[in-house]
Order: structure tokens, then C-alpha cells, then sequence
């Protein structure tokens, strides 16, 4: 009985290492079988365009920046411009974002995103969603500025001075 179990375990053995070596010949083993949890928070990122929302946020930044500096000459401007925009490329902004998807999706909810937004429906998202931010943005800027209206109403009404600037 003992010689019959370890004459089955020597069969698996022997089994498992062809098939370990025609997998190491053929190529299949020395591949990665699966993407890691960062590879896929990246590729994530990439499909729907997350991945340039530093250089987004900076360009913003940086129009700001020159509203607000209008002394400064624009030769001066865009020498710093220059020199900063290095620190907001995609790869370094994305590194310092993934820890945060990681801390909030398992592996599972990033691969389950992937699958959505490399659907039809989930490209015509990413294709929309600037002009659904942009017409969503205005709406909540003509919200705000109408309660900021009313508040100084009611403030005058109550005898308040109050500048509308």
C-alpha cells in the first residue's frame, strides 16, 4: 500500500515537471500569466484618460498663475513654465495616484472597471464626460452665483452694505 502511494506521488511528480518544461520550451512559463494590481490601476487610468489629468490640472495652473502675474513678463512666464511642467508629466502624477486606488478598489473593482470602459458604452463615457463636466461645471458656477445673489439680497434687505463685486 505505502509502495502504491509513493509510486502515484513519483507519477505526479514526473508529470508536473513535463509539464513545467514544455511550458518553459513553449515560452508560456517565463511570461506573466496575469498583470499585477498597479499595471492594471495604469491601464485603467490610460482608458479613461486619467492618466494626463496632471498636465491638465497644471496647464489650468499655470493660465491662472498668468492671469494673477500680468507684471511678469511672458518671456519670465514661460521659462517657468517650462521648468515646472516636468513635475506634472502623466508617468508622476499617476504614480502618485495609484496608492490611492489601491487604497479604495481591490484588484477585482479595477479589473471590473477595465472591462466597462473597454466596452462601447464605457468608451462613449470617457468620449463624453469632458463636455458632461464642462456643461455640469457651468450649471453649478449659475447655481452658485444665483444663492450668492439672493444672500446679498437678503442682506441689503436687512440694512447690511453689502458690494455685489
Amino acid at each position: 500500500m505505502k509502495k502504491q502511494k509513493l509510486f502515484i506521488a513519483f507519477i505526479l511528480l514526473i508529470s508536473l515537471c513535463i509539464s513545467i518544461s514544455a511550458q518553459v520550451r513553449s515560452g508560456k512559463a517565463t511570461q506573466k500569466s496575469a498583470t499585477t494590481f498597479e499595471d492594471d490601476i495604469r491601464k485603467l487610468l490610460e482608458l479613461t484618460g486619467a492618466n494626463n489629468i496632471g498636465e491638465q490640472v497644471f496647464d489650468q495652473m499655470f493660465q491662472n498663475l498668468k492671469m494673477t502675474a500680468s507684471q511678469v513678463p511672458e518671456d519670465v512666464l514661460q521659462e517657468m513654465y517650462r521648468g515646472f511642467k516636468d513635475e506634472f508629466n502623466s508617468g508622476k502624477v499617476v504614480d502618485r495616484i495609484v496608492p490611492v486606488y489601491k487604497k479604495y478598489l481591490t484588484h477585482d473593482d479595477i479589473k471590473g472597471l477595465i472591462a466597462f470602459y473597454e466596452s462601447p458604452l464605457g468608451k462613449k463615457v470617457v468620449s463624453i464626460l469632458p463636455k458632461i463636466t464642462q456643461e455640469s461645471f457651468i450649471i453649478g458656477e449659475q447655481m452658485g452665483r444665483d444663492v450668492v445673489r439672493r444672500i446679498i439680497e437678503r442682506l441689503r434687505a436687512k440694512g447690511y452694505k453689502v458690494s455685489a463685486d
